[in-house]
């Protein structure tokens, strides 16, 4: 089944606040795993958003991507836009 929502983070150096922000939202989303997904998009972050991200990757609908370079935040948010979201 295709999510019917995108919940999207674009993110850069952000991961003392990605861990609770995520926490709320799988909460949240408890008995909709199926129609929402959620999405993490790393600007090439030096701190340790990519821990944070990948320690949730065994939930259902939850994707994490990483820009090898930062890119900007305008090209970060297109990219979930563009190539990522299917909600």
């Amino acid at each position: 089944m295709r999510p019917r929502l995108t919940i999207a983070i674009p993110t850069w150096n952000r991961a003392r606040v990605l861990e609770p922000a995520l926490l709320g939202l799988f909460r949240a989303r408890a008995g909709f795993s199926e129609q929402v997904e959620i999405i993490v998009s790393d600007n090439a972050s030096p701190d340790d958003t990519c821990a944070v991200a990948q320690a949730w990757q065994h939930k259902p609908n939850f994707r994490y991507f990483r820009h090898p370079q930062n890119v900007g935040a305008a090209n970060n948010v297109l990219n979930i836009a563009r190539n990522l979201a299917q909600g």
